[in-house]
């Protein structure tokens, strides 16, 4: 599927809703049949200029660590097929934010997202580790496709 001129590869089974953003770029929303409690939310914005996109990069970086709360987390980074920088965080004892992304193509567009789960308090990490363990590979295969169309 192509959004604002990049390429994003997803699982064909997934769902996937997207929609314009007010502002520009996109908002794009990934479901997997059969995990009603899971959703992947990302974004898809065009900064103008390094200053900009720098602070925008800052911003998701501090997002992406308050989702942590400083938990152990796995960091793998790489550079797509298309030539993206980018990072998946896999944060195993969460249950909240289990998975996020952040990956830009170095002249102001910018993919960020995370996996939601609409869980209890209560739920044990260990329980949702399949559904982690499984997005946690789709979207690696997402950011190592990325491209711009």
């Amino acid at each position: 599927d192509s959004y604002g001129g990049v390429e994003l590869l997803f699982n064909s089974r997934a769902t996937v809703e997207s929609r314009e953003a007010k502002e520009g770029g996109w908002w794009i929303d990934v479901t997997y049949p059969g995990i009603s409690e899971a959703k992947i939310y990302l974004s898809l914005v065009n900064t103008s200029g390094a200053e900009e996109m720098a602070k925008a990069l800052a911003n998701r970086h501090e997002r992406m660590e308050l989702n942590t709360a400083g938990a152990s987390t796995e960091l793998t980074q790489l550079t797509s097929e298309g030539g993206w920088e980018c990072e998946l965080a896999v944060t195993r004892s969460s249950v909240t934010t289990p998975v996020q992304l952040l990956a830009h193509d170095g002249k102001g567009r910018i993919l960020s997202g995370a996996l939601y789960l609409t869980l209890p308090a209560s739920t044990a990490p260990d329980s949702i580790a399949p559904v982690v363990s499984a997005v946690g590979r789709d979207l690696t295969e997402t950011l190592k496709h990325l491209r711009d169309r």
